[in-house]
Formats: structure tokens, C-alpha cells, sequence
């Protein structure tokens, strides 16, 4: 469960991610049995965009390096080490001995397969706005590569980290593209035993998993993922006895269910942000009351966002300055002006610009 938990810590981020599990969490079968309502039907990390495959492929794949959720501190994975040699260039060591679960070694030659991939415009993958700032990738030799970026870029490691595991060219050459998506391989803590699209996914614990990296040996041998749209059945199942985990279940069921003897719920935060853009460019009315700061600010005293937190998101959710999340690379909430929840000074400043009896406004 922590490791499956950890993977969600590492996606969510500022609504609210809501956690149950029971207590003892089927630990005599050394089993976790999640079900959610976001059902992947490509397991190939680059061929879906949803969070529930992004945390498939951090249990199932490993990429370079590892932001750990817990400091959120860059660790090894698949590369021991890594240096930027310019604003342009990250030196990777590679990780001797590693092998993708089917036994393929990893080498140089994946990163270089994987890369090539997710750069060619013709691949197809689903964001391929992900990679827009790699360049290309030099190998050095088996056990040394050095990514190219197009320009600077300080979020680098944190795209390498985050949504760039690395596939085997050997086994994914071998079988194509349609059949890696069938019976596909990586080299993560778990392998995928068994998956139907839409409806169930399987996961075993690699017992050829290398030391050393930064998630670690799994603590649960098994995983397996029941794959639902309808929320009744979720709880049900969960509340019955059926699975062990479920996450993003409506709020105001989180002291009901923590109220349940075998049952824990808990509130994370997740790594999204909710904002309101006003037009103040004037792109659908060049004169509108939006061009006018005035107004601008008005709007944003007007809206009471600590009452939204606490009563509609209803904890686990934090009132950000800047439209970042607080430990967002590059994220500084002091350089944003803070606007408090002030009505007077919102109607103060709309009769200022000119709307006294305010206006109406298409969202």
C-alpha cells in the first residue's frame, strides 16, 4: 500500500487527493487490491495521458532519475549519477546490472531507443509536448549518455524524472508496437503480470530488482487494479470487503468511512491547481470591464477562497498566491500579490472603473 499510495503522492498535488484503505490491508496474502474509476486503456506510459497510467508506469517502469515525494529530492534510478556539463547538456551514468523483467540488460542503447521515440513526431505518443525541449541524446558509450537540450531549460530533470521511463529496444523492437502493449516490460519494482484493457491490471513484485535506487524494494508482493466508471460500485466494493484501496471518492464521505473500524481515510493534497483567467488582453472584447485592472483586482477580493478550500474541497486543499503548487519547480508563492477576501474593497474599486451596479460578464 505505501508503495502504491507513494506513486499517488508523487501525481496529486492542491484539491484534494481522498485515500481509503483498510487497516490491515490483506496483509496475510501480501496482496493490495485497488479499484478506481479511471480506467487505462493503453498501458504504454506514452500512449495515455491519465494519471492512473502515470502511476502504472512508476510501478511498472524506470526512467533516469526519481523525484521522491517525500522532500521531493532527485534520486538514482536507472542512472547512478548526473552532472550538467552546460545549460544544454546532462551527463547521465547509467546503472550497471540492471535488467528489464523479461532479462534484456539495460544499456546506453535504451535510453538512446526511448529518446529517439518520444522526440519523432511521428510516434504518435500522446503529449508529445513533454519532450519539446530535447534536442537529441548523445551516447558516450555503454554506460554514458549526455541529453541534449534545444535550449536552457531548469525543469529538465523534473520531466526526466517525472514522465520519461525507459523502454527495452531490444524486446520493444522485437515485439512492435502493438504487442509491447499487450505483454509489455520495463525495468520498475513491479512487473505487469496480466492486463485487460479498461478492466483489470496485475502486478507481481520483480525479484530482479536492483539496489539502490530511489524507490526502493516494493513491501507488497502483489498488486492488482479493478478498473470501474461507476462510483456505487467503488464504495460498495470497498465497503464490503472486496478491495482494499480506493482514492477520489466525494469529500464528504472521508468521516464516514474513517469512522469505520477497519477502515483509514485520508486527505492529500494533489499537485493541481484550480484558477480563474480574466481577459485582461481584451481577445473577446477589446473594451471590455476585463481590460480594466480596476476591475481585475475587484474580482479578486471578491472571492472568498479560504471558505472554498475549507467547505467545498472541504480540507486537504491549501489557498496558493501564485498559480503554482508550493514545491512546483521554480514555484515562489512570495513573488505573487496577495489579494484577501474583502467585498467592501471589491465594490470600492468596480464603482472606481466606472460599475457602481456592477455588470454582466459571459464565464
Amino acid at each position: 500500500m505505501r508503495m502504491l499510495a507513494k506513486a499517488a503522492a508523487v501525481l496529486l498535488a492542491a484539491g484534494t487527493g481522498l485515500i481509503a484503505a483498510p487497516v490491515s490491508a490483506q496483509k496475510s496474502a501480501d496482496t493490495l487490491r485497488a479499484m478506481w474509476r479511471d480506467p487505462v486503456v493503453d498501458v504504454d506510459p506514452y500512449y495515455n495521458s491519465q494519471r492512473t497510467g502515470l502511476i502504472v508506469a512508476h510501478h511498472a517502469w524506470d526512467g533516469l532519475v526519481f523525484r521522491d515525494p517525500n522532500g521531493f529530492v532527485m534520486k538514482p534510478l536507472l542512472a547512478e549519477s548526473w552532472k550538467w556539463i552546460d545549460d544544454t547538456t546532462i551527463e547521465f551514468a547509467l546503472r550497471h546490472g540492471v535488467k528489464f523483467h523479461n532479462g534484456d540488460p539495460f544499456s546506453a542503447a535504451d535510453v538512446a531507443y526511448t529518446v529517439k521515440i518520444i522526440t519523432d513526431p511521428a510516434s504518435g505518443i500522446s503529449v508529445p509536448s513533454n519532450f519539446t525541449w530535447i534536442a537529441g541524446l548523445d551516447v558516450v558509450n555503454e554506460n554514458t549518455v549526455r541529453l541534449k537540450l534545444k535550449q536552457a531549460f531548469p525543469a529538465a530533470l523534473e520531466y526526466v524524472s517525472f514522465v520519461m521511463p525507459i523502454y527495452s529496444q531490444a524486446y520493444r523492437e522485437k515485439v512492435g508496437r502493438d504487442g509491447y502493449n499487450k505483454e509489455p516490460v520495463g525495468a520498475g519494482p513491479y512487473r505487469i503480470t496480466n492486463w485487460v484493457a479498461g478492466a483489470d491490471i496485475s502486478l507481481e513484485r520483480f525479484e530482479g530488482y536492483y539496489d539502490g535506487g530511489g524507490k526502493g524494494r516494493p513491501p507488497i508482493r502483489r498488486v492488482t487494479i479493478k478498473q470501474v466508471t461507476d462510483p456505487t460500485t467503488e464504495m460498495n466494493s470497498l465497503l464490503g470487503g472486496q478491495v482494499d484501496w480506493i482514492w477520489q471518492y466525494p469529500a464528504d464521505l472521508v468521516d464516514k468511512i474513517a469512522a469505520m473500524p477497519n477502515l483509514a481515510a485520508m486527505r492529500e493534497e494533489a499537485f493541481r491547481i484550480a484558477f480563474l483567467h480574466l481577459d485582461a488582453a481584451g481577445r473577446s472584447n477589446p473594451k471590455g470591464p476585463m481590460t480594466d485592472a480596476r476591475v481585475r483586482r475587484a474580482i479578486f477580493h471578491a472571492i472568498d477562497r479560504q471558505t472554498f478550500a475549507k467547505q467545498l474541497v472541504q480540507g486537504g486543499a491549501r489557498v496558493p498566491d501564485a498559480p503554482c503548487y508550493f514545491t512546483q519547480f521554480g514555484c515562489d508563492q512570495s513573488a505573487a500579490v496577495k489579494y484577501d477576501y474583502n467585498p467592501a474593497k471589491a465594490k470600492a474599486l468596480l464603482a472606481e472603473a466606472g460599475y457602481p451596479d456592477g455588470f454582466d460578464i459571459e464565464l
